[in-house]
């Protein structure tokens, strides 16, 4: 934490700003996502264009951007500050609804891909900000409970924006038969401008602090200065790099686990529509509430003795779920359980590390973890194609292998990191 640090408590006007604009941030990722694939998958107007499994093209076109860009925005976020950096992509994400409206209203994958992609370039920009504007708006000790705010956020911002999104699409380009885009063709992009708009008037609330190292390295290469932060985090002196790899297998495994969901209507024998209303919305709504739950149980002090409670956690629920019998009230049990588990894991990670990057280069770092964690959610994608087309693993034994992950990231937290966990640079 920096020398000045922040008095402010929890629900100071810095932070729920903050919070505000992640939730309309999140919301328009989810809006488009949610709209593009509902386009392409099946039943779609779109479906012939992008041929069996073109639902992961917009997933692409959102985890891509962050390999890319996500390095380079982590020195912005450490030369400028933060503030201008929130306010300057959530300016950029009103361009990018109306390039979304555009395409809507024209009926062009193509456009929308291309929304999506600058959508996932902006989302990548304002990550790095993001992270790092906690540990500048809070005390330390309140850096749990942060964190889990703002993800109980995000996840509800996924939820609202799946079901509106969804609604919207069925009215324009999915149902009835349709093979060509009708009815109100501008509001998906009315409905993601508006969102916008509201995300960067809260974004205008963030406080303008100053920049973190104004001096600090600038490199337009995504390579060179990701090598250079994990070889620095490395050599550091604390296991930072092994709790970023672990904060990233958590998304690795929620990628992994919304690819398998959808596919549970023929486990289920339900409606495409009840998938949201049985599975996606509790999911999201138990990660909501297991982040907030840990961030609560966490007080006053960061509670790494979670993370082995929700790594065992999850792990036992995924097999459980892989060998459970196909009843929708069981599954969704076993849903809700993984999802307060998720938050037990996640959140003690996520704010450790924000607690042990330096002031100086906690946006390169966690810039870099951006990046890593796009990798992991590339990882999740490419296991969930080679199991199911590949080895054609049915979608409720891949809750097995999503089990073996989860427990290899057990293993790896009992090996690496459990020792240090007393330390009082942890708490």
């Amino acid at each position: 934490m920096s020398e000045v640090e922040s008095q402010r408590p929890l629900a100071n006007p810095g932070f729920l700003a903050l919070a505000v604009t992640q939730f309309f941030g999140a919301a328009n990722d989810y809006l488009l996502k949610t709209m593009l694939v509902s386009a392409i998958a099946a039943g779609g107007v779109w479906q012939e264009w992008a041929g069996g499994g073109g639902e992961v093209y917009p997933n692409y076109g959102l985890v891509l951007p962050f390999i890319i860009f996500c390095v380079i925005a982590g020195q912005v976020a450490d030369r400028c500050s933060k503030h201008t950096v929130a306010v300057r992509v959530k300016q950029a994400e009103l361009g990018l609804a109306l390039v979304a409206f555009l395409g809507f209203w024209m009926g062009s994958v193509w456009i929308c891909l291309v929304a999506m992609f600058m959508l996932g370039v902006q989302s990548a920009f304002f990550n790095p900000a993001k992270y790092g504007l906690i540990p500048e708006l809070v005390r330390a000790k309140q850096l749990s409970r942060a964190n889990g705010v703002i993800n109980l956020l995000t996840n509800l911002a996924a939820i609202v924006a799946t079901v509106v999104g969804g609604k919207i699409l069925y009215m324009n380009y999915v149902g009835g038969g349709k093979t060509q885009p009708e009815g109100i063709l501008w509001l998906p992009g009315a409905a993601m401008l508006l969102v916008a708009v509201l995300g960067l008037l809260a974004a205008y609330r963030i406080p303008k602090l100053p920049a973190a190292n104004p001096e600090g390295p600038m490199r337009y290469d995504p390579f060179f200065p990701l090598f250079k932060t994990l070889r620095e985090i490395k050599d550091g002196g604390t296991p930072i790099l092994t709790v970023i790899c672990l904060w990233s297998t958590f998304y690795l495994i929620a990628y992994t686990v919304l690819l398998i969901l959808p596919n549970y209507t023929t486990v289920l024998k339900i409606d495409p529509g009840q998938v949201a209303v049985y599975l996606l919305g509790p999911l999201g709504i138990s990660i909501g509430l297991g982040s907030a739950l840990a961030g609560w149980i966490s007080g006053d002090r960061i509670q790494p003795r979670l993370i082995p409670i929700g790594a065992i956690g999850l792990t036992t629920s995924f097999f459980l779920l892989g060998f459970a019998p196909a009843n929708w009230k069981l599954v969704t049990g076993g849903i809700v359980t993984v999802g307060l588990f998720a938050g037990f894991y996640v959140i003690p990670l996520q704010a450790l590390i924000q607690k042990l990057s330096p002031d100086k280069s906690r946006g390169r770092i966690l810039g870099a973890a951006g990046v890593l964690v796009a990798l992991f959610e590339v990882v999740g994608i490419g296991v969930f194609h080679v199991s199911r087309k590949t080895f054609n693993i049915p979608p409720q034994k891949m809750f097995i292998v999503v089990g073996v992950i989860a427990l290899i990231a057990t293993l790896i937290f009992y090996w690496r990191v459990r020792a240090k966990i007393n330390r009082p640079e942890w708490q």
